[in-house]
């Protein structure tokens, strides 16, 4: 049992009631599973009464009550237990300790260590305002941090452990994982960075394994209270309400603290506690799709969103990876108050709520939705930044000497290849720049970005070096009225065109150099425009050619019998002359089974089958 903290003990005799000690866990009410054999006693205003056995919930806080927690008898039963204590006159409320849980859902995450939300929620124009302030201070009330992650152990201060009722904070995993969301180092070549880096993390280990009594929550709170936290991040919670833990909250609330609590991951549109209570900014998770992730809870009571689906960030013993879960979205959202409060610490935290609720990126229906909240958070809006769009930017090629673009007026540009190699320039008084880079390869990746004269910079362009020489001109085999293809050379991997007119006669991909297009026969005379296009979509000059008439061929044949030479290519043409058996005769032409050959001074048209 605890020590007492506070001048606060009472005195009540128990009786043997003989009633069993433990209640059946099955006849629990629906909304809580989680056994308890604790009791918050909230005793009335001047109650001067003694009590064996009770231990008070820490608080230097003005408040108008005064609340213990105590433990159940052995020898009876919660309920039991709590009718008798609520017949003492001195008494207000007495309720069940109940016993909360971590919120957040293991996944099994893919290998990635890009940390999206930090792209959706536009940190890193946050962090050209303010990357968060020593000042600020983010309670994380939770199961511990690792205290020597080297992403951590300059952010932390006051720590303290509800459990052991010391600064030896516990190590956990759910508040490792919670306190690098929001502030793990930045620029320290090492896992990701928090969102308000600079901000200061308060860990308040509640629990002792898998659970955390109401009441030691209770107490972080008042801890979080007397220590000057600034914003208190609760990725905890249960279905079970609890009028002390409302009190403790309000509390806060009342000193000007941001409460941001978790809406629980069941899927479910029940209210989640401390979310629902008043005064707390209950968050669902959205994927990095802007959907409401498969997990989420969900309903009246949810104020905002923010990413949650497969969200890295530190873990125990110098670690990093992915967690899912509403307990992951929390700190987004805590991390974005403390961004607030850093760039005007004048806000109050009703003023820091409804600048979160105003400028969300609304999803779902129009407004405030039982999905999505008032939306999305959007660091950058929540800090009233105005949104730079990227410059614009003309094609650069692979002979370009400059990049050039439009962007807003004076703004200087900087044109980025990788980390290391930048060149930067000024936009001009109507807004056009041109930037003098060298010759870049096809394929080359940069990115360019403006910056204004206050110092904030634009969301980043990225394009690749085209390839800006058109191939040659294809070379083009004669076509002639009989051919069915049209042949040549061109460009390896250029696809060459052929058109008569309008007509598209066919195309083909000129493979090692050499490229065929088949086509239909065309008359002598016909035009047909042949021309290539590469791989970047340059196109060549035209190559005109004309399909000349078949030339005549000047094979010789020779006769295997007598052939009667007709006129037409028809048994009822006109015989001209007999061509005897052994004949040499001259191709000209063919038509069917018919031949067209000269003899001598005579041409006409005999049987093909005869000719050899």
């Amino acid at each position: 049992m605890k020590k007492i903290l506070s001048m606060l003990s009472i005195l009540i005799l128990f009786s043997a009631t003989g009633i069993s000690a433990f209640a059946d866990e099955n006849n629990l009410p629906a909304s809580d599973q989680n056994a308890t054999d604790h009791v918050i006693v909230t005793l009335k205003e001047d109650a001067n009464v003694n009590m064996k056995n009770a231990t008070a919930v820490s608080s230097n806080v003005q408040s108008d009550s005064q609340v213990v927690t105590m433990e159940v008898p052995a020898d009876q039963s919660l309920d039991a237990f709590i009718d008798q204590l609520e017949k003492n006159e001195d008494i207000q409320n007495v309720e069940p300790d109940y016993l909360v849980e971590l919120s957040y859902s293991p996944n099994d995450p893919q290998l990635s260590k890009s940390q999206y939300y930090h792209q959706k929620i536009e940190t890193k124009f946050a962090w050209d305002q303010t990357r968060g302030s020593e000042d600020v201070v983010v309670a994380v009330i939770d199961d511990g941090i690792d205290m020597s992650h080297p992403d951590l152990k300059n952010q932390i201060i006051h720590p303290f452990d509800t459990v052991k009722e010391n600064g030896d904070i516990a190590v956990g995993l759910h508040g490792t994982h919670v306190a690098g969301i929001i502030g793990s180092s930045i620029n320290n070549g090492i896992g990701g960075a928090g969102v308000a880096p600079n901000a200061k993390i308060m860990p308040i280990n509640v629990f002792d394994g898998e659970f955390a009594y109401t009441s030691e929550i209770i107490q972080g709170i008042y801890y979080a209270i007397n220590q000057g936290a600034d914003v208190i991040n609760l990725s905890l919670g249960s279905y079970s309400y609890s009028s002390a833990f409302n009190t403790a909250i309000q509390d806060a609330h009342k000193k000007g603290i941001v409460i941001v609590a978790a809406a629980g991951n069941e899927k479910k549109s029940a209210p989640f506690y401390p979310a629902a209570y008043p005064n707390v900014i209950s968050v669902a998770s959205t994927t990095s799709a802007d959907q409401i992730s498969s997990f989420s809870n969900f309903g009246e009571t949810v104020d905002i969103t923010a990413p949650g689906s497969s969200i890295y960030s530190t873990l125990p013993k110098g670690g990093y990876g992915f967690l899912d879960g509403t307990s992951m979205a929390t700190p987004i959202v805590s991390g974005v108050a403390a961004l607030i409060k850093s760039s005007d610490p004048t806000l109050s935290n009703r003023d820091i709520e409804n600048r979160l609720f105003a400028t969300a990126v609304d999803l779902g229906a129009v407004g405030k939705d039982p999905i999505f909240g008032h939306g999305r958070v959007n660091a950058r809006k929540a800090l009233l930044m105005e949104y730079i769009a990227a410059p614009s930017v003309a094609i650069v090629f692979q002979h370009s000497t400059a990049v050039k673009g439009t962007a807003k007026a004076g703004s200087k540009i900087t044109v980025r290849k990788g980390s290391s190699i930048v060149y930067t320039g000024q936009a001009d008084s109507t807004g056009k720049f041109s930037v003098t880079i060298p010759k870049q390869p096809v394929g080359t990746k940069l990115i360019v970005f403006s910056t204004n004269p206050a110092g904030a910079d634009s969301t980043e362009k990225e394009f690749i070096v085209k390839d800006g020489i058109a191939p040659a001109i294809p070379s083009v085999n004669s076509v002639s009225s009989l051919s069915t293809s049209i042949t040549g050379k061109a460009e390896t991997g250029a696809r060459v065109y052929a058109f008569a007119g309008k007509v598209k006669l066919g195309e083909a991909v000129a493979k090692s150099g050499a490229y065929s297009i088949n086509i239909g026969k065309q008359k002598a005379g016909t035009s047909i425009a042949v021309y290539a296009v590469d791989a970047a979509k340059n196109k060549s000059a035209v190559k005109t050619i004309k399909v000349v008439t078949a030339a005549t061929r000047t094979s010789t044949y020779t006769t295997s019998t007598n052939l009667n030479m007709r006129s037409g290519a028809s048994l009822s043409n006109k015989v001209i002359t007999v061509v005897p058996k052994g004949a040499k005769v001259q191709y000209v032409k063919k038509s069917g089974s018919w031949v067209n050959v000269k003899y001598g001074s005579k041409t006409g048209w005999v049987y093909g089958s005869y000719l050899k």
